[in-house]
């Protein structure tokens, strides 16, 4: 299982995140206009769910998109295992446009759950897509099939898009480190610990 500090994630990256999205708009010659017709397109999908009582409901696929992770998207994974996760996530994909809720806008968690799911259904596909163009093994990304690293892919990034509703998986170069930072990485000792053997080291 993978460790991670949730909290400091939001705070790192959502702070990266807002700062890149500031400057992007502060770039652009113009601010781009909404096309009323897609607003209205995405406000009837939005509400589309609260007038469906008879839907799948979306907890319960919210319950098999976790599944189909745990077992095929893993630190370990193998590109057969990957292809079957990623056939189920799409399947889920298309059970979750007939999800339903009732109700009113008011305090309506199914509904909520609703617009989530619709979110990591994307995350996820992208997430498996990405785990199935990287053929090799890498840090925390062990492929079974694939356990060598590949020189060539130590320098990119994939990075997964939607165009016209397809998600499309594309390299983009990883930006040198700063010497600073590659000589902690290409030192045989992490700062601050003891070398093998010396008075007062741990296990």
């Amino acid at each position: 299982m993978a460790i991670c500090n949730s909290l400091a994630d939001l705070l790192v990256f959502g702070k990266r995140a807002g700062e890149a999205a500031q400057a992007y708009l502060q770039g652009l010659a113009a601010v781009p206009r909404a096309d009323p017709a897609e607003v209205a397109e995405a406000a009837r999908q939005v509400l589309e769910p609260l007038g469906r009582t008879a839907g799948e409901n979306p907890h319960a696929l919210q319950g098999e998109l976790q599944q189909v992770m745990d077992e095929h998207a893993g630190i370990a994974c193998s590109g057969h295992g990957l292809e079957r996760g990623l056939t189920r996530i799409l399947e889920l994909a298309q059970r979750t446009k007939g999800a339903g809720v009732g109700g009113s806008r008011r305090y309506n968690p199914g509904w909520h759950a609703v617009m989530d799911l619709r979110a990591m259904l994307v995350l996820c596909e992208a997430i498996v897509r990405s785990a199935l163009a990287r053929q090799e093994s890498r840090g925390s990304h062990w492929r079974t099939d694939h356990p060598q690293q590949d020189p060539a892919l130590g320098g990119v990034n994939f990075t997964a898009r939607l165009a016209r509703g397809a998600m499309c998986i594309a390299l983009a170069p990883v930006p040198e480190m700063p010497p600073e930072l590659r000589r902690l990485f290409d030192s045989a000792i992490a700062p601050g610990a003891s070398a093998p053997g010396a008075a007062g080291g741990g296990r």
